[in-house]
């Protein structure tokens, strides 16, 4: 069975009409870690386009790009509900930290 995913950039730093590409992931595919891990990355390709493909170049642009990526792929993978890809976000963004409170933290 086939699913599909249509990822759209956050709206936080969206434009207008944010860009949106659809990922087609085959569940078959995610009964081995391998395949599990080649979906997760397609997924991460396909939400850092999205996000590049909304923000335009400036001094903030890569901050936007990694917040939008972020978003994008914590909502995708609530939305796709395969409990292998939510094991390997989990696994990828352990390590994750808000900006703001590290940004508050460093200044103390």
């Amino acid at each position: 069975m086939l699913s599909s995913l249509i990822l759209a950039a956050s709206l936080q730093f969206a434009a207008e009409t944010p860009a949106a590409q659809d990922v087609t992931i085959d569940r078959a595919a995610l009964a081995t870690p391998a395949g599990v891990a080649a979906a997760y990355d397609r997924l991460h390709e396909a939400a850092r386009a999205v996000c590049l493909a909304d923000n335009a170049p400036g001094i903030w642009s890569e901050y936007r790009v990694r917040v939008c990526t972020a978003d994008t792929m914590d909502r995708a993978i609530a939305d796709f509900d395969a409990p292998q890809l939510v094991q390997i976000h989990a696994e990828r963004t352990d390590s994750r930290q808000p900006v703001i409170p590290r940004l508050y933290a460093a200044r103390d």
